[in-house]
């Protein structure tokens, strides 16, 4: 039996005292969770599920297009259409009725995608290069991808925290095949992404905006901001102070070092504007 390359990434975003980037629906839709505690198929296990890989069937019951989901459902699309014959690289999102999920309100949010233990592919986690996507990974082989076969058996989870003291999650899974089917929804509004160190590096902290948070000063960031990200017609106001008090920086894109402009580790709390 051939061995498996399973590698699986962490997106930790620290916890807020609120949520004012989840509308009242999302946080809704939250309670609709799919039961996964079989999401990644045995190989041991003595069924026929479980040999051709595929998902349970009362994992993907009811989950097959958008117009049978009534809360989040996971979703994926083929990041380049015009990929080699042994690499598919995928870009996936979680979503509602009302557009994608805005993940920022949750502590953490761990994806992880496998195979069953006979597959030689390698799966690897990849650097989100869209603000559509909340995780990104390529299958690659040695001969060419045979995806009808593939795709039902590629298991893909989305484990989501709300509380970093508490061990309780939201779960949702699908296989590929199945993801691809249903209909990624696009961020109009943009994204701002922090981080802690520069050149975009370390830790991440993204909010979808317009936003404001008058409380970052409360939770592990409060001047910890060393670079900034801006994707999508938006101005973010940093403050050095609670309550948008202190000394202000307004940015329009991206700085890989907010200490060329004396505010490396000042921002306490900050705002983010549609120039629409």
């Amino acid at each position: 039996m051939r061995n498996v390359l399973i590698l699986s990434a962490l997106i930790m975003l620290p916890a807020c005292n609120e949520s004012p980037h989840l509308t009242d629906s999302q946080i809704k839709d939250k309670n609709v969770d799919i039961d996964v505690s079989s999401a990644v198929p045995n190989p041991d296990a003595d069924s026929s599920e479980a040999k051709s890989g595929r998902l349970p069937s009362n994992i993907t019951e009811g989950t097959d297009l958008p117009s049978n989901i009534t809360g989040t459902y996971l979703a994926c699309e083929k990041v380049d259409s015009n990929q080699a014959e042994n690499r598919l690289e995928l870009g996936c999102q979680l979503a509602d009725e009302n557009g994608q999920l805005d993940l920022s309100g949750y502590s953490s949010a761990n994806w992880t995608v496998s195979l069953p233990a006979d597959y030689s592919e390698a799966i690897a986690p990849l650097t989100i290069t869209d603000v559509r996507y909340h995780y990104q990974f390529a299958i690659t082989s040695n001969e060419a991808l045979d995806l009808p076969l593939l795709l039902p058996s590629v298991a893909i989870q989305a484990e989501l925290k709300i509380d970093p003291n508490s061990d309780a999650v939201e779960l949702f899974a699908s296989n590929a095949a199945d993801a691809l089917k249903r209909e990624m929804k696009q961020t109009e509004i943009g994204q701002v992404c922090f981080y802690e160190d520069p050149n975009f590096s370390r830790r991440e902290l993204c909010f979808l905006g317009p936003i404001a948070s008058s409380r970052f000063e409360e939770t592990i960031w409060d001047n910890e901001v060393t670079s900034i990200t801006i994707q999508g017609n938006l101005r973010v106001s940093l403050f050095s102070e609670t309550d948008y008090l202190g000394d202000m920086l307004e940015l329009t894109e991206n700085v890989s070092f907010l200490g060329n402009f004396n505010f490396d580790d000042l921002t306490s709390s900050f705002k983010i504007e549609s120039l629409d």
